[in-house]
């Protein structure tokens, strides 16, 4: 697509003349311009959902240029990496050269574009590496620059001003989050520094504005801008176009200025529409808002698309498709159910949506990181004891049935265990394309030592630092480890402090002073996501292994897959407790006459409340009759519990024994289930069912059995720190985002 807009070079320190400007017009009439943006589109091709795909998100440019020639289209950073398998398995080229034909204006860099390191995007994206597949937008990052000399590297400029049909300048500031060098492996980019955001952008638009290279100041940052950016930026920034926490938002500041994030994967495209004077650079903002790419108009959770698909960019997602079909049809094993991510539903303002939660624990992760570390088994060095498993690693679901994104939570649908945003429903057949998916980055896979000291600090870094757009990271563990902790949370329930309170391997504790050996991908390896103790870890030894090669390994040696539903970390924080209680006369354990009846009782204590249903059920011997209720109301097991209220409640039990029972001893098993409503939280729940045996002397009718010594009359379902206490099972009946599926 031959592209409309005339660009100007800015490659400039913040202290340098510009080397090139273009004069405003002597007298010119107010233009009305059609801003139009993007972010986080990570190379999502296809039309799928409410997910417009490029074709979709190219045909809606092309409608607002066909009546108005003075659009821009301009993209806020994370446009390839990460991406689904149609684009991963071809380096991106596919989406560079669909957003090339789609007439993108300019982008920011984004953390992604980093992600195969610094090297590749100058080399390879934004360079000609001989493919024909080069960004023919310029990716900007003013807060980048050269380690060596401290100036902005030429192949991502600090700054573009590019003039429109009508003649208006409009320069483009572009800047990644701080969080670069935690985000990316930090060997990809030793050669770059990241600066301060609010402070570089500034005085890009101070000498701007100084200069008079430009009658509109737009700022594309790749972070979130509803904070420190948006109240950091000055008032020579008329509009802030943001990107990076995937969040959907549009509005105007008290001083008027638009403030934009279109959410991910272009099911949004960002508009704003404002009337530009040329002569006295004024500048009035019609609209600011995100159109949705695709409607669901009729509730039947099947989208049709807003705009006319762009036709040329339809072939070349076509043309993709057919490769990656081709490449990643081979079928590597099979799951039995849904093993995901963890999940929240997330009211925007085009409608709910289905949103990854890293800051809970999730069976995907943990699943991977059993996959890790079985791949070190046949090392010479010997096989990892530890796997982790970082979260934002993992970009997409393994799902044997899929449900719509994005959609309502329905509790009558037991038929769908849980939602599934992975790429295909195929009966529990995975491919390689669907494990590609879930992991795009190849990272290669480091073993190293840690003391159980160092672990306990890996575990704590889960917290990020302050600031961080996640305040918490989940790890996925390898199992046979396990831990608790008690976390502090905020007012979004997010946790933003631990305390580690014990942690085992293979049911022993961590000894802080013994050596441990580990597996983290390298991302992990290097102090990515901030978590610096592995950094720190000796004897580094790089297998070579690409971590998705690691799964493709686990899936033929173990298919079929099931998700592991026992927590390994557990928030003591979150958990209640169950206990059956008999009347002190019984003794313990109680003893009851052939021929009476007993009151027993359910007693629960829970630090919130539980809405889902449970079933309690009993096992009893023959002549032993156990009812829920009071006498007059009591019914027959199992029932079903509709919930817990919050702290303490008691629920009766009657236990009857039939006069011809015969003397001895025997067992009452009280077990408590979820029922697995339908829902999108956390895949991997707390274990259910739970059960406890409760041990019942019976002696013969006529006979009252002896009187009690004072012993205690309680047996516990209950929490702990992951050991069992004397008679009982622990169990968590509580947990806001951990459920048990149906």
């Amino acid at each position: 697509m031959t592209r409309l807009l005339l660009r100007v070079g800015a490659v400039l320190a913040v202290v340098a003349a510009p080397t090139l400007a273009i004069a405003s017009p002597a007298s010119a009439a107010p233009v009305d311009i059609d801003l139009l943006t993007v972010n986080d589109f990570h190379g999502r091709l296809e039309t799928i959902g409410a997910v417009g795909g490029a074709a979709v998100l190219a045909g809606a440019a092309n409608e607002f240029r066909a009546s108005n020639p003075n659009t821009v289209f301009a993209g806020a950073g994370d446009l390839i990496g990460a991406s689904t398998f149609t684009s991963f398995i071809q380096d991106d080229d596919p989406t560079i050269n669909a957003l090339n034909e789609s007439g993108l204006t300019v982008s920011s860099v984004g953390n992604h574009e980093y992600d195969q390191g610094w090297p590749d995007l100058r080399d390879d994206v934004i360079g000609d590496n001989g493919d024909g597949s080069t960004a023919a937008w310029p990716y900007l990052a003013a807060n980048v620059v050269l380690a060596a000399t401290g100036e902005p590297a030429p192949e991502t400029a600090p700054y573009e001003v590019i003039e429109t049909p009508d003649g208006v300048r409009i320069a483009y500031i572009g800047a990644v989050t701080e969080d670069l060098p935690t985000l990316v492996s930090p060997d990809g980019i030793v050669d770059l520094d990241v600066l301060p955001v609010v402070e570089t952008v500034n005085a890009y638009a101070d000498q701007i504005t100084a200069n008079d290279e430009a009658d509109v100041i737009v700022l594309l940052v790749h972070e979130d801008a509803e904070g420190e950016i948006a109240d950091g930026a000055n008032a020579n920034i008329d509009i802030i176009v943001a990107g990076h926490t995937h969040e959907t938002y549009a509005f105007q500041q008290a001083s008027g200025r638009p403030v934009i994030q279109t959410g991910q994967y272009a099911t949004n495209i960002g508009h704003i529409n404002m009337t530009v004077d040329p002569d006295t650079d004024e500048i009035t903002f019609n609209v600011v808002e995100n159109l949705p790419l695709m409607n669901d108009d009729d509730g039947d959770f099947v989208f049709e698309p807003n705009y006319e698909p762009d036709p040329e960019v339809a072939q070349i997602v076509a043309d993709a498709v057919e490769v990656a079909d081709e490449l990643g049809a081979v079928p590597l094993g099979e799951i039995t159910e849904n093993i995901t991510r963890s999940f929240d539903i997330v009211d925007t303002d085009t409608g709910p949506v289905l949103l990854e939660d890293r800051g809970e624990e999730s069976t995907l992760g943990n699943l991977v990181a059993d996959a890790q570390r079985s791949a070190t088994d046949d090392l010479p060095t010997g096989a990892a004891q530890i796997a982790f498993m970082n979260p934002g690693g993992l970009r997409a679901d393994l799902c044997f049935a899929q449900a719509d994104y994005p959609y309502e939570e329905d509790p009558d649908a037991p038929d769908v265990d849980t939602v599934c945003t992975g790429v295909a429903d195929d009966g529990g057949v995975i491919t390689f394309r669907e494990a590609a998916t879930v992991q795009p980055f190849a990272n290669t896979l480091v073993r190293m030592s840690l003391t159980g000291a160092q672990i306990q600090t890996v575990l704590e870094q889960q917290v990020q630092p302050e600031g961080s757009s996640r305040p918490f990271l989940h790890l996925g563990v390898s199992d046979g480890f396990a831990y608790s902790y008690a976390s502090e949370r905020n007012e979004l329930d997010q946790i933003i402090g631990i305390d580690i309170l014990e942690m085992t391997l293979d049911g022993v504790p961590i000894d802080p002073a013994a050596s441990y050996e580990i597996v983290v991908n390298s991302f992990l390896a290097s102090g990515g996501d901030s978590f610096f103790a592995f950094a720190e870890g000796t004897n580094p030894q790089d297998t070579g292994e690409i971590d998705l090669e690691s799964f493709v390994d686990y899936m033929d040696e173990f298919s079929p897959v099931s998700p592991d539903l026992q927590e390994r970390a557990t928030d003591v924080g979150l958990l209640g407790q169950a206990a059956i209680n008999w009347p002190s006369e019984l003794g313990d354990p109680p003893a009851m006459e052939a021929g009476t009846t007993e009151r027993f009782s359910l007693d629960t204590t829970m630090p919130i409340e539980l809405t889902e249903d449970f079933t309690f059920t009993v096992e009893a011997p023959d002549g032993i009759e156990i009812e829920f209720g009071a006498r007059s109301t009591a019914r027959a097991f199992p029932i079903v519990l509709e919930g817990f209220p919050e702290g303490d409640s008691t629920l009766p039990i009657m236990v009857s024994v039939d006069d011809s029972v015969a003397g001895g001893e025997y067992e009452l098993v009280f077990t408590i289930d979820r029922n697995g409503v339908y829902s999108v939280f956390d895949g991997n729940p707390l274990p259910t069912p739970a059960s406890l045996t409760v041990p019942l002397t019976i002696t013969p009718a006529g006979q009252p059995p002896l009187p009690p010594t004072g012993a205690s009359s309680t047996s516990v379902l209950g929490v702990g720190l992951g050991a069992l206490l004397a008679g009982s099972l622990l169990v968590a009946l509580a947990g806001r985002r951990m459920r048990q599926p149906a």
